[in-house]
């Protein structure tokens, strides 16, 4: 299709979109163009206006103002299943069903062929096939979902949506749980979808990556439009004073690790662990000193975070915090001292239904409570602000407000908050800064360190080399066993080729 002058329809045009939720201006006069194959990036930290803006792109959400066009369309003459044609949308948490076939999960929501009136699965599996086979995914139609790679979900959750014929896709945050592996075959679709004519929006907090896939990129900061430019036109550092304005103090996240005593007494101790993929291993963590764990998937890291969280049990060996044993269980590790902040804090990190005040405080709430075993209002209201001002916890509203409603940043606080509730002795804090901006990044690792600084003792374990800026220590590991040690800041060529398993054993800086 193309217009009256002779240039190619866009994919999308945005023009002067606004949305207000209450007194919240979410968006003010945004307007964007983005042509057929084109890939975008779209960037801001946590509450800069992304996720409003998707959710007007993709049809859920109605513009208080502006206009909205898909290939040259107005949207306001289009239904929500029209629009669902036009836009597909890859959210950062799979939507597909475990439990279900890859052609089930491509059909579901669809009207999949039938024969005398039931399902003919033999067909649906026939027609998703050529399409996995199209795209070259070694796939088979009939296997389950839950048998896949992070990377081949994406892939699955990208052909359910150009299975409709849509022209445009948004992708959110889709590499925020991928292995190196796994991010060069999720960039090797995104480029064929792209180069079949579909555009595509990629939301981001890694400005590497913007670079290496996207044409073009636009910045949002506190709802509004700040710039877009061509990607090869600009560098990380504009892209970050674009995000962060003039506010210099929040342009870098990466830290130093404090100076810890030579003396200083162990508070947390390891010895002999075995847990999953995690052979014995043994380690001890001292007073104000944090210690990194890097390792792909598979390498133990994640074994030793859940078993340290009291959510795997382990074949053998001891932990320790201040010489006592700890009974591993999620009871048993928080009445130890240890304080833990879950991987993913939408699958076991918070309730999102739930009010900040409520998540904040679900750790201590035996030490809130009466003799009857009710909780006492004004202590939880009391202990909540506390640690929302800690953490920095930002809310349209009162702490009432859900948790599910709160940006990625303020969320991973509320999170972290949790956490620090009890007082703990040691923090075990699994991907701290996974999906947050830089900004909230910053304040992330400026509480931790005020942790360290108060005599607490961290493991941070992280798919992010730049966390390790934060470590006196860097143990790396490789199908459960340890390949390197590194003091301080580890080298990030040293340190990719520990964990790939590459090179002799490393000890030092």
């Amino acid at each position: 299709m193309t217009n009256t002058s002779g240039q190619a329809t866009p994919a999308l045009t945005v023009h002067g979109v606004s949305k207000r939720f209450g007194r919240n201006l979410a968006l003010n006069d945004v307007s964007l163009t983005v042509a057929a194959g084109e890939i975008r990036g779209v960037i801001g930290r946590n509450g800069a206006g992304k996720s409003t803006l998707m959710g007007i792109l993709s049809g859920f959400l109605p513009p208080d103002g502006g206009e909205v066009r898909l290939g040259g369309r107005d949207t306001r003459t289009m239904s929500l299943a029209e629009y669902r044609a036009y836009v597909g949308m890859v959210h950062q948490h799979s939507t597909l069903v475990s439990t279900l076939s890859i052609a089930e999960n491509v059909f579901l929501g669809t009207t999949p062929p039938q024969r005398a009136g039931l399902i003919d699965r033999r067909a649906m599996n026939v027609q998703v096939q050529a399409m996995l086979d199209d795209w070259a995914s070694g796939l088979s139609a009939d296997t389950l979902v839950g048998a896949l790679t992070l990377a081949q979900r994406q892939l699955v959750e990208i052909i359910r949506e150009l299975a409709r014929g849509v022209k445009l896709v948004i992708l959110d945050e889709p590499t925020s749980r991928l292995e190196k592996h796994g991010l060069a075959e999720l960039f090797a679709n995104i480029r064929e979808v792209s180069a079949r004519g579909t555009a595509v929006i990629y939301i981001s907090h890694h400005l590497a990556e913007i670079h290496e896939l996207c044409k073009s990129v636009t910045v949002l900061r506190d709802g509004q439009l700040v710039a877009t430019h061509q990607v090869a036109d600009v560098t990380e550092d504009d892209l970050v004073t674009d995000m962060v304005g003039a506010d210099a103090e929040t342009r870098f996240a990466r830290m130093s690790p404090l100076d810890v005593e030579a003396d200083s007494p162990p508070v947390l101790q390891i010895s002999s662990l075995a847990v999953g993929a995690l052979e014995p291993f043994d380690l001890e963590v001292r007073a104000g000193e944090c210690v990194g764990i890097a390792g792909l998937i598979g390498s133990g890291k994640e074994d030793l975070g859940l078993v340290l969280g009291g959510l795997m049990v382990p074949s053998g060996g001891t932990i320790s915090v201040n010489g006592t044993p700890v009974r591993v269980t999620v009871r048993g590790v928080r009445a130890a001292g240890i304080g833990f902040l879950p991987p993913d804090r939408h699958d076991t990190g918070l309730v999102l239904s739930m009010s900040i005040r409520e998540n904040i405080t679900m750790t201590v709430w035996d030490r809130l409570k009466n003799v009857l075993g009710f909780l006492i209002g004004k202590l939880v209201a009391e202990r909540a602000r506390e640690l929302e001002a800690e953490t920095g916890v930002a809310a349209i509203g009162d702490d009432h407000q859900p948790v599910g409603s709160l940006s990625g940043g303020n969320q991973q606080k509320v999170a972290l908050g949790r956490a620090i509730a009890a007082d703990p002795d040691v923090l075990v804090l699994m991907n701290p800064t996974t999906g947050v901006d830089i900004a909230s990044k910053r304040t992330i690792y400026e509480l931790v360190q005020k942790q360290l600084g108060a005599g607490r003792a961290a493991i941070l374990i992280s798919d992010e080399p730049d966390e390790f800026t934060l470590c006196n220590r860097t143990v790396a590991l490789f199908r459960g066993r340890v390949t390197s040690v590194f003091i301080d800041a580890a080298d990030e060529l040293a340190l990719v080729s520990a964990i790939e398993g590459v090179g002799a054993p490393h000890v030092g800086n």
